[in-house]
């Protein structure tokens, strides 16, 4: 199981939040007790529902104000323009699936070659959003792509503007490159 990484996260919204939901059930404890004559545990309380929220309910409106990373859930097909072995310029179809909780990001890929068989699965290895300065984000992440018949193993990374519209829906757009030496362009849209 992955841990929490509040990388994410706003920090003086989070700890408001645990801040006030502590004191909420605080106050809850003492009334139950006082009314009730039961007695709360309420001390794991707060990490179980943001264990909960970080999982589960991260991308749902009440929950959205934590966070400052953008839903980039899905699945992506499009398209990758690379040179070949022989310096001419080529493509495939590719998919790119994007997990994401509250805390974490990863990215699995397919590409396919033109009978529609896959030629080599990628996975990421390590992820992240940049927030730049024109409030647009990247998706940067590094890759190992397993390789096949005509292909090594290697490895890459991609860096990839993220887009999202409610009528287009979501888009991934930029560069990659490899230990091969080799590069590219990628553009991959949701079917919204």
């Amino acid at each position: 199981m992955k841990r929490i990484n509040f990388t994410y996260y706003i920090p003086g919204v989070l700890v408001s939040t645990i801040f006030f939901v502590a004191t909420g059930l605080i106050l809850l404890k003492a009334w139950t007790v006082e009314h009730l004559g039961i007695t709360l545990a309420v001390t794991s309380l707060p990490l179980l529902l943001l264990f909960i929220i970080d999982r589960w309910l991260w991308y749902i409106t009440p929950f959205r104000f934590l966070l400052w990373v953008p839903d980039m859930r899905g699945t992506y097909d499009g398209t990758i323009f690379y040179e070949n072995e022989k310096d001419q310029p080529d493509s495939l179809q590719c998919q790119l699936i994007v997990r994401q909780t509250g805390s974490h990001i990863s990215v699995e890929s397919s590409f396919y070659k033109e009978d529609g068989s896959l030629s080599s699965p990628s996975r990421s290895n390590v992820t992240s959003v940049v927030k730049r300065d024109d409030n647009t984000h990247q998706l940067i992440f590094t890759y190992t792509n397993e390789g096949s018949d005509h292909l090594s193993t290697h490895r890459g990374t991609n860096v990839l503007e993220f887009r999202a519209d409610k009528t287009a829906g979501k888009s991934l757009t930029g560069q990659y490159y490899t230990n091969r030496r080799t590069k590219g362009t990628l553009n991959v849209n949701t079917n919204n």
